[in-house]
């Protein structure tokens, strides 16, 4: 178990949803190396690394916009929207980032990823790790795929 997930689960005093937890990080948690090498590149050529939040303009040049309003990342029917979007750019995985400009002290510098087949029950699976960042407004994340380049959210 990787020394960030540890931390995160030691926070975590139930030992059921502990357990739940840590499953749902050895399933979905993005290792570190992986992101520096393969998802940071990606997510540097969508987002503007220097922006902090809105009205930061989040998005590199060259991105068409459709501004939404809201806190969370989606909910069931916007993920399965998005879903559909991912399936038509050839997509096999997306990830969610948080914004490592607006890292909260104390908590790891949370990423996963997830195959794009991924249900919305296996989505919100880890419970409060699993919905925490989904359920969160306060918290920035950046959602794209591995075939780069050509969307994000």
């Amino acid at each position: 178990m990787k020394k960030e997930c540890k931390e995160i689960l030691d926070t975590i005093n139930d030992a059921g949803t502990r357990e739940q937890a840590k499953t749902y990080f050895e399933k979905y948690w993005l290792d570190e190396d992986e992101y520096f090498e393969k998802w940071r590149p990606i997510q540097d050529a969508i987002f503007d690394g220097k922006a902090k939040y809105l009205p930061d303009m989040m998005f590199n040049v060259g991105f068409e916009l459709f501004p939404i309003v809201g806190g969370d990342i989606f909910g069931i029917q916007s993920f399965h929207a998005l879903q559909d979007c991912i399936h038509q750019t050839g997509d096999e995985n997306f990830v969610i980032i948080q914004n490592r400009n607006v890292v909260i002290d104390g908590w790891a510098f949370i990423r996963f990823k997830y195959p794009v087949d991924i249900s919305w029950a296996e989505l919100m699976s880890g419970g409060v790790i699993g919905s925490e960042h989904f359920n969160n407004g306060c918290k920035d994340y950046f959602v794209f795929g591995d075939q780069g380049y050509r969307w994000g959210r």
